[in-house]
């Protein structure tokens, strides 16, 4: 009987420590487990944002006292299109849908005035790609079981990384991209159609 009361009281005491372990770390729990071995547990959290403003972990405002702990979760729920998943490795947050892929696309046809030569011109590429996402002219099924939305869904200025992967180099000279979009440039020579294309490339960050 004494050895039994002995074991309970041992019992209550482990089952306080475990509690105890709970109330002060709320990420990392302590429970022993069948063979008497304490192991620790980490409890992961996971965030989730619907403003397009917040749409990944780089710019979503996180509860005060938040630390990321390895595989923790943040979803960025758009109201139109899929949702973004990232987990944090313990070190940065990697984003794991949509794939990478995904992650790369073209932003629409820009046309560049080359009617003339000039130097230090600028176009806002950002500005170019949200427009045309943000207002298309024409889009399905409108008024009927599938409309479409009226918009596309689009990213953050500061949400993508910007690229020119080819230009006519007797044409033009492109001498910077900025954070933003921004992109600098001279008209070294006139085309015969009076027009140059450039192809770009948006990766999202």
């Amino acid at each position: 009987m004494y050895k039994n009361i002995k074991h309970i009281k041992l019992f209550i005491l482990t089952l306080a420590l475990v509690l105890f372990s709970i109330s002060t770390n709320a990420q990392e729990v302590r429970v022993i487990d069948n063979k008497g071995t304490i192991q620790n547990i980490k409890s992961n959290t996971v965030n989730t944002s619907t403003s397009a403003s917040e749409s990944t972990p780089a710019t979503f405002t996180f509860p005060a006292g938040y630390t990321a702990i390895e595989n923790d979760t943040f979803i960025y729920k758009p109201t139109t299109g899929e949702k973004v998943y990232y987990i944090y490795d313990g070190t940065e947050w990697n984003m794991i849908a949509p794939t990478k892929a995904a992650r790369v696309f073209y932003p629409p046809s820009i046309a560049i005035d080359a009617s003339s030569t000039g130097t230090g011109r600028t176009i806002n590429l950002y500005s170019s790609y949200f427009s045309q996402f943000n207002g298309p002219l024409i889009r399905s099924d409108i008024g009927g079981a599938n409309e479409a939305p009226a918009s596309i869904p689009t990213y953050a200025a500061n949400e993508l990384y910007y690229y020119v992967t080819d230009y006519d180099t007797s044409i033009l000279t492109i001498n910077s991209i900025d954070s933003s979009g921004l992109m600098t440039y001279s008209v070294d020579a006139i085309p015969t159609d009076d027009n140059t294309i450039i192809n770009v490339v948006f990766v999202v960050k």
